[in-house]
Parts: C-alpha cells; structure tokens; sequence
C-alpha cells in the first residue's frame, strides 16, 4: 500500500497507450473508454480521468466503493495498466542494469 502512495500518476504515452487507443474494463469487457489526450479518457460521452471512469464503472455495476484507482481497473492490450506499468519498468531497470538505453 506505501509503494502505491508513493507512485506518481500513471503516464499512458510512456506505456505506448496514445489519444484514440481503446481501454477495456477489467470486470466487463464489454466496457471501453477511449484515450482522448494525456490520462484523460472519453468515457459515455464525457471526458474524465482514468480513476473517475473506472469509479462511475463500479458504480453502475453495483459496488458501492468511495474510491477506484483507474490503473488498477482499465486494461490496454489485456493486460492492467498498473500491470502494464510495472513490466515496463521493470524492462527499464533491467535494460539500465545490462548498460542499455
């Protein structure tokens, strides 16, 4: 939970996710939203952040939580943002560690 205090906000571009990539909700992929500009998405016909779509999400599908962490929640290519994140990350460390760039 601290290391996910501490984590900036997610950066799509840096994970390769680009304005008009489509995300799929995690528990229905029958729901998408789509990458307008930055970490915002066009979710029914509104813009809004990753977190607020993956909230209103929930909410319609009958959980009653305060909160939703968006990167924990949207998927790109089948796999969690959050997911996404950290392989990336990882293959970063991992490149830096053999002297690549």
């Amino acid at each position: 939970e601290k290391e996910k205090a501490r984590r900036p906000r997610i950066n799509l571009s840096a994970l390769g996710i680009y304005p008009g990539a489509t995300l799929v909700f995690s528990r229905d992929e029958s729901i998408t939203a789509t990458v307008i500009r930055g970490n915002r998405v066009e979710y029914n016909g509104q813009e809004m952040s990753l977190s607020a779509a993956a909230l209103d999400t929930l909410h319609r599908l009958g959980y009653k939580t305060p909160t939703a962490s968006g990167s924990e929640h949207w998927m790109f290519d089948g796999e969690l943002l959050d997911e996404r994140r950290r392989r990336m990350e990882a293959e970063q460390f991992d490149a830096n560690e053999r002297g690549e760039e």
